[in-house]
């Protein structure tokens, strides 16, 4: 998903690619959040010249876009930090226990989540669903450009 986002920043940035490839050494020092910022400015500042067009895929739905991706970046980010429990019983494997510290405003949590098969391949899901929704985008964007 982080290359797509930066697809799409360097298609607003360089559209015609006159000056390409020095326009990929772009978009590569932000943090992901930050990468994930600018680019939805960037989107939403261009989409904004074509979007009366009456086009499915702009501004407000790129946003929407964005803000799975930034809670993907969380999850992947509690999944990094948490620590694991093999639930086992005999010589079975039931699942596996993710547990960790989430800090919400000033206050610390503990939570668990239960990851089985089939808790992670709707995980699993959800990233393709975003990744779908990013390249649509991505696409609208190229369709949508006046090269004028």
């Amino acid at each position: 998903m982080e290359k797509q986002i930066r697809n799409i920043g360097w298609f607003i940035k360089d559209p015609e690619r006159k000056s390409w490839p020095t326009t990929t050494t772009t978009l590569r020092k932000e943090t992901n959040q930050q990468l994930l910022d600018k680019v939805c400015r960037m989107f939403c500042n261009e989409s904004a010249k074509w979007y009366e067009k009456g086009v499915q895929f702009g501004p407000e739905s790129f946003k929407n876009v964005i803000e799975r991706v930034q809670n993907m970046r969380l999850y992947r980010n509690e999944l990094m930090h948490a620590a694991y429990v093999e639930l086992k019983g005999g010589d079975k494997i039931y699942g596996l226990l993710k547990s960790g510290i989430k800090k919400v405003k000033d206050k610390s949590t503990i939570e668990s989540e239960l990851l089985t098969e089939s808790s992670i391949d709707a995980k699993m899901q959800n990233v393709a669903l975003i990744s779908f929704d990013l390249n649509l985008h991505y696409v609208q964007l190229i369709h949508s450009f006046d090269s004028d």
